[in-house]
């Protein structure tokens, strides 16, 4: 079984990263089984014993796997933007206390989560070794590598985000791609 952990990041700017809450809730990715062209996994939403309690929560990204089942969430998809919030009954994480979202998706494993946010905040995926998957914030696509795609996911998304303060290239969390 792989697992991929992420930790959430507070950035300020749009070229700095600041710090790393590591109170703040960590997501964890792990897959339960595969096939040839497919896999399912589950992310678990952790909140630490020192954590606040979090009153609903939204994971969003863009360009991730490619959904064909999802189960304690409710999936919403627009272009190439994904957002999955808590259900009715799953809303509230008290601390030390964590949900998981289970989904079953076609394609190869590990998924890519480009623009990955977790309530609005941008988060980094964490390998097994607890090195960052994508080496840094201007890693749009999430693939590893800053290169050509990382600029056309910048300029294709130029503007107001279609969800608030949830796009590729909004590295200054200002709800607008811009400088």
């Amino acid at each position: 079984m792989s697992t991929i952990h992420t930790v959430l990041l507070a950035a300020l700017t749009s070229t700095s990263l600041v710090s790393v809450a590591m109170s703040g809730p960590e997501l964890q990715l792990s897959q339960a089984s595969g096939w040839s062209g497919g896999y399912t996994a589950s992310i678990t939403i952790a909140n630490p014993q020192s954590g606040q309690s979090i009153d609903g929560w939204s994971i969003e990204w863009l360009d991730g796997p490619q959904i064909t089942g999802l189960w304690n969430g409710v999936r919403e998809v627009q272009g190439a933007q994904t957002q999955v919030t808590h259900e009715p009954w799953n809303g509230e994480i008290g601390p030390g206390e964590s949900h998981t979202i289970g989904f079953t998706a076609n394609g190869q494993w590990p998924p890519t989560f480009g623009g990955l946010h977790f309530n609005g905040e941008p988060i980094v995926m964490m390998d097994d070794g607890g090195e960052p998957a994508s080496s840094c914030n201007e890693d749009l696509t999430g693939d590893g590598l800053v290169n050509i795609y990382d600029i056309l996911a910048l300029v294709g998304s130029w503007g107001d985000c279609p969800l608030e303060g949830v796009c590729v290239g909004d590295l200054d969390t200002n709800g607008r791609v811009d400088v």
